[in-house]
């Protein structure tokens, strides 16, 4: 675990297991999680190293983990394609959800009530092949998934804007044929009631989300370039 302001090394893990498939950090930096091919999920004390418990119960490899805001409950996806949410304080499982397709990467939406998943799809520059992602709401009231919406194509991945308590998602704009195809538009859309809301278009091929220095202004960089939204309603500035 790296300090990011200082680039000082804080602490060091060693989890068993041939590798390691994913890791994450609590927001307040006390716990990290740690998982991968051994099937298992391994907490651990941030600041000392120390393997705080193990989470197991999975029967394939984990691909992905993700904390609460509040580091109580941590979101875990594997390969046979469950979701489980775990209480971070006693290890065990509070909810279980098996879902289609390939979902990967959950994020817990800032109410911590919903967790979210992503299915990038098969996307493809032939709009005749392309298949859109689709972006999973799991409630953790009713351990059911609320809904299944498209995520448009190729997305890249979930934002939370913890500041804003919302989710954001970014991607490509859809494919279209000819040469217009390598400059289309790309996408962000603010997640609403468990769906992706209407496209912002943004830069071709965004690849990440950045707030400026200042706090103003939302920053989506692409390949080709950069589009600066301002806060907090996302208008082109």
């Amino acid at each position: 675990v790296w300090d990011i302001a200082s680039a000082r090394g804080l602490a060091r893990f060693e989890p068993p297991g041939p590798s390691v498939l994913c890791a994450g950090i609590s927001s307040d930096g006390s716990l990290a999680a740690s998982a991968g091919a051994d099937k298992r999920v391994h907490l651990w004390n941030a600041a000392t190293g120390v393997e705080a418990r193990t989470l197991s119960g999975f029967h394939s490899s984990v691909w992905c983990v993700a904390f609460s805001p509040d580091g109580k409950r941590l979101a875990v996806g594997s390969q046979d394609r469950i979701a489980r949410i775990f209480d971070t304080a006693t290890g065990k499982v509070s909810a279980t959800v098996a879902l289609e397709g390939d979902p990967r990467g959950p994020v817990l939406a800032p109410d911590g009530q919903v967790v979210y998943l992503l299915d990038r799809g098969k996307p493809n520059d032939n709009p005749d092949k392309n298949q859109n992602g689709r972006l999973h709401a799991v409630s953790l009231t009713s351990r059911e998934v609320m809904v299944v919406s498209d995520a448009g194509s190729r997305p890249r991945g979930l934002v939370l804007d913890e500041d804003r308590k919302r989710l954001l998602l970014f991607g490509d704009g859809a494919p279209v044929k000819g040469p217009a195809n390598r400059d289309r538009a790309g996408e962000l859309r603010v997640i609403a009631n468990g769906s992706p809301g209407t496209a912002i278009p943004v830069v071709s091929s965004p690849e990440r989300i950045e707030v400026s220095a200042d706090g103003k202004s939302l920053d989506v960089l692409g390949l080709r370039g950069v589009t600066r939204l301002a806060l907090p309603g996302l208008q082109p500035s």
